[in-house]
Order: structure tokens, then C-alpha cells, then sequence
């Protein structure tokens, strides 16, 4: 059966997975704290959910938290925040979600092509793991994560096309074994076995992952914010979306502050 994830292996250190290392302005992931910040828009509007069918407004513009950039990883940060502490959060992007680096990402959840006792690897490892956790907690609750997040667990596969590439594949393998990950080498007749359109010849082979996973960027990021929207009426959460940060200042007083404006 063919693999859903397959890449050419470069051993070049600018290989890289785009839905994990490739970032725009729209999807950085600051988190700025204080015992208060507030948020200024020259538009006439308070913080509301901008896409939804009817917005909910905010009445405060003070927040505990404010997120700046809404992908992914923004998002994923408000949640946290708001599930596991009494803190308000406020998320703010230039754009809508997934109008950045989250949108352009495949959502490849690989190891791969990571390396153990790397400075990213116990980071990466953490994250994969994370991931996983929500899945099966939406199962645990009776939800389907394909349906939720378009989580598919698809497998990775790195191909080799020389004998150089092949014999550090089969290195890496090695380590990733070593390292607690299921890792298979495929030689070139096995390689062929498991991926009959892919041309092999002699030298080629793979390294192949089988736990690694890929999810759909939008649909996460639609259960992401459902969740998030849930704080809002408690008067936790409100986004700011088309709204650019301009600039950061910081005013020292008695209580700490960051200001927060936009165009």
C-alpha cells in the first residue's frame, strides 16, 4: 500500500518540514505579560470573533494575555492559557487565521528528519507528542480527530537516490531507533514493495516512520478557536483580527503594563 507522506532525502541541513519551521508576519507567536495589557484600536469596535456568523463582543479591551498572530501555534497558546488558568487572553493578527504560514503548511507531523540530541529534538519530540494526546482526547470524548483536526496517521517516508544517501538513511534509522521511534530502512526491493509508482534502482532506499501523522491545518484551526470562543462569554477571550500591531510600549508604574496599538 502506498504512503500518504514521502519525501526525497536531502542531507543538506536546509531540508525542512514548512508546516513546522517556515514562519510569516502573520503567524508569529509572541506572548506578552503583565499584570495588565491593553489593547488600543483605532477602529471603533472592542475585540470580537470576526468570522463568526454573529459576533461576540467583548466589553473589556484589558487582557492578561495578549497572543499576537493567529496561527496555529497562536491559538494554540490562548488555549492553554484559557484552559488551564483564570487569566483573559486576547489574540491578535493582521490577517484571519490561516492566511500565513499555517495555511501554506502540508501540517506534517514528522520525525523523521529530526535528529536525536539535536538543540530542536526533545522540543519537537514534546510537540509530536502533544498532538497525539489531543487526538485520542477527542476520541475520549467521543469525537472523530479526522473529522476535527483531518488527523491522519500517514506514515513518513525519506528516499534515498544514491548509495551515499542510502548508507546515511540507514544511519539515521539507527538513531532514531536508538532514540525510541519506530523506524524502519527499507533496501531498494522493499522500497519498491511499498511504493510501486516510485522508480528504484540498485542504490535507493528509505526510511520510513510509520507513527508519524499529518493533520489539516484549517480544520484545526476551526476546533481550536471553538474552543477558545467558549471563554468568551465569560469575558476571557476576544480576537482581533485585520487588526496590524503598529508598535509595543511599555509604561513603568505602579502596575506593569504593555500598550498594545494598532493602525
Amino acid at each position: 500500500m502506498a504512503m500518504a507522506s514521502l519525501s526525497l532525502f536531502l542531507p543538506s541541513p536546509t531540508f525542512r518540514n514548512h508546516s513546522i519551521i517556515h514562519r510569516s508576519a502573520f503567524s508569529s507567536h509572541s506572548v506578552f505579560f503583565g499584570s495588565s495589557l491593553k489593547v488600543h484600536s483605532n477602529r471603533n469596535q472592542l475585540g470580537r470573533l470576526s468570522r463568526s456568523t454573529n459576533p461576540i463582543y467583548c466589553s473589556s479591551q484589558e487582557f492578561d494575555v495578549v497572543v499576537v498572530g493567529a496561527g496555529i501555534i497562536g491559538l494554540t497558546i490562548a488555549r492553554q492559557f484559557l484552559t488551564s488558568s483564570d487569566l483573559s487572553v486576547a489574540i491578535v493578527d493582521k490577517a484571519l487565521p490561516c492566511s500565513g504560514a499555517t495555511g501554506a503548511g502540508q501540517g506534517y507531523l514528522w520525525m523523521a528528519h529530526k535528529t536525536p540530541g539535536s538543540d530542536i529534538w526533545d522540543l519537537t519530540w514534546r510537540s509530536h507528542q502533544l498532538w497525539k494526546m489531543l487526538a485520542k482526547s477527542l476520541e475520549e470524548k467521543g469525537m472523530n480527530p479526522t473529522v476535527e483536526l483531518g488527523w491522519k496517521k500517514t506514515g513518513s517516508l525519506l528516499v534515498g537516490r544514491t548509495k551515499a544517501e542510502s548508507d546515511m538513511l540507514k544511519g539515521r534509522v539507527k538513531k532514531l531507533s536508538e532514540a525510541g521511534l519506530k523506524a524502519e530502512y527499507l533496501c531498494s526491493s522493499d522500497l519498491s514493495k511499498q511504493e510501486p509508482d516510485l522508480f528504484v534502482d540498485n542504490d535507493s532506499a528509505g526510511a520510513f516512520l510509520p507513527d508519524d501523522c499529518q493533520l489539516d491545518a484549517s480544520h484545526t484551526v476551526s476546533y481550536i478557536e471553538k474552543v477558545n470562543r467558549s471563554f468568551a462569554s465569560k469575558g476571557r477571550y476576544a480576537e482581533f483580527y485585520n487588526e496590524p500591531v503598529t508598535r509595543f510600549i511599555r509604561v513603568t508604574c505602579l502596575r506593569f503594563r504593555i500598550s498594545i496599538t494598532f493602525n
